[in-house]
């Protein structure tokens, strides 16, 4: 793996469009971009050299090595998109239409108030597009954390408390931070 991403807190993982292709392979190297894709899912990702990964049904699994983030990777609209330990309350993405991701700087610690949650080791961030399509739906952006299985808006402007994945589509970008 590439050395320099060593030290790296946070993962990216570059969904794959929904009904992506199961090729039986490995992670292989995407020199374009110093990424590693995995073609058996169609995702491209960065993590840091020390997270182990174990490869699933229709999955990947990601841990960090102190075992405080788990997160599950899935080209498949039918499974959870990624989970953590204290996530049991978050089932699923219904739909993914394309993927885009990045890692979105957070801040906050163990004793700060986020979106009506009290942080915890790990905080995972979204910034979902909404793709204003059926019903409910509106165009725009909005940061979300995921935490405690509860998602959590930090726009108050547009707050959202519940996650309703069984009506939408998203582009999803997903981060892990770790607080200290």
């Amino acid at each position: 793996m590439n050395p320099r991403a060593y030290g790296l807190l946070a993962v990216a993982i570059c969904l794959a469009v929904t009904g992506c292709t199961q090729v039986s392979a490995d992670l292989a190297r995407e020199p374009s971009n110093a990424h590693y894709y995995d073609a058996r899912l169609g995702c491209a990702f960065d993590y840091p050299d020390d997270w182990t990964r174990t490869p699933a049904d229709g999955a990947l699994i990601l841990d960090s090595p102190d075992s405080k983030a788990h997160i599950r990777v899935s080209a498949s609209s039918q499974d959870p998109v990624y989970e953590e330990e204290s996530m049991k309350r978050i089932d699923a993405l219904a739909h993914i239409e394309e993927e885009t991701l990045t890692m979105q700087p957070v801040s906050c610690d163990a004793s700060a108030r986020v979106g009506g949650f009290w942080a915890t080791d790990v905080v995972y961030v979204a910034e979902e597009v909404l793709s204003g399509a059926g019903r409910g739906k509106r165009k725009g952006r909005q940061v979300l954390v995921y935490a405690g299985g509860t998602v959590y808006d930090l726009d108050l402007v547009a707050r959202v408390e519940a996650f309703d994945a069984a009506n939408a589509d998203f582009n999803v970008l997903i981060g892990s931070f770790r607080v200290k």
